[in-house]
């Protein structure tokens, strides 16, 4: 273990929240809005008048599963449990009541965190512990799950280029390794790849290894996605992206880095796509006949 590694100057313990409080420093998900939107990244990040997405089921359910997953010996500090039962009776009303007013809003699912701590129903908590199940009688996942490793470390670094950028992984080896926690309806190797681009897993990898090796140090450790499937019977595989999938990943980032620092120094938040004249539109290429 390098020194550097041992003294952990780059990592912090904190909450969810507080890592996405701090827009000073450039993450993945803020790369990903600079992508789809200028607008919206500017209403997020830079004049804050849009509030991060903090309500939807599927945010809650990931959220129990990684926990259970890789905390599960202190899954219940990390979970709110939502109170179950009629919520006409007092004590429900009451207890619902408590939950609510931590979370600063008057009914669920307005906001779904408490300190930091996630509210999920009891439907979301059983369907999370099923699938943390089978993810850990996974013989690869089990041994990961057990290894030493950071678990939900925040870890900011200084570019030289492109400047603060920061990540927060689901577990850091430290040898370097990355472990990512993926929950999908489709876990198969030809979905996961179609999802992986979709979704910008690539470019997840690709930004999340360049923060880890300017913390630990260049091409240390490799990249691993364990996804769980979310319905029946859970299944779960390990996949290791490929570096030439990775490396499309770090190509589109610095792209969208640059631009981010180009647009700072402009103090221009316009649309990429505004003007006067309607914009073509077409079909992707894919969608035609082969023979077109």
């Amino acid at each position: 273990m390098s020194a550097a590694t041992t003294a952990r100057p780059f990592f912090q313990d904190e909450t969810s929240d507080e890592y996405h409080a701090d827009t000073a420093y450039v993450s993945h998900s803020a790369l990903d809005e600079i992508r789809n939107s200028i607008p919206r990244y500017h209403g997020l990040y830079v004049a804050k008048t849009i509030e991060r997405d903090r309500d939807s089921s599927a945010l809650a359910l990931g959220s129990a599963v990684h926990a259970l997953v890789l905390q599960p010996a202190i899954a219940n500090d990390l979970i709110v449990l939502w109170p179950e039962g009629d919520g006409k009776k007092t004590e429900v009303k009451q207890a619902r009541d408590r939950v609510c007013a931590a979370a600063g809003h008057s009914a669920l699912p307005k906001v779904r965190t408490v300190n930091g701590r996630m509210i999920v129903t009891k439907d979301e908590w059983d369907e999370a512990s099923k699938m943390a199940d089978s993810a850990r009688k996974h013989p690869l996942v089990k041994e990961l799950v057990e290894m030493d490793g950071f678990c939900e470390q925040s870890v900011r670094v200084v570019h030289p280029e492109f400047g603060q950028m920061k990540a927060r992984f689901d577990k850091l080896f430290p040898a370097g390794h990355v472990l990512e926690i993926k929950t999908t309806r489709r876990s198969s190797p030809e979905a996961f790849s179609r999802d992986t681009h979709a979704f910008g897993y690539h470019r997840q990898a690709a930004f999340y290894e360049d923060v880890r090796d300017l913390a630990l140090g260049a091409g240390q450790g490799i990249f691993l996605f364990v996804t769980i499937c979310s319905i029946e019977p859970y299944e779960t595989i390990v996949y290791r992206l490929e570096p030439s999938a990775i490396e499309v990943g770090r190509n589109e980032n610095q792209a969208l880095l640059i631009e981010l620092n180009a647009r700072r120094r402009a103090k221009d938040w316009s649309s990429r796509w505004g003007g006067m004249e309607p914009r073509y539109l077409d079909l992707p290429h894919w969608a035609y006949p082969k023979d077109r």
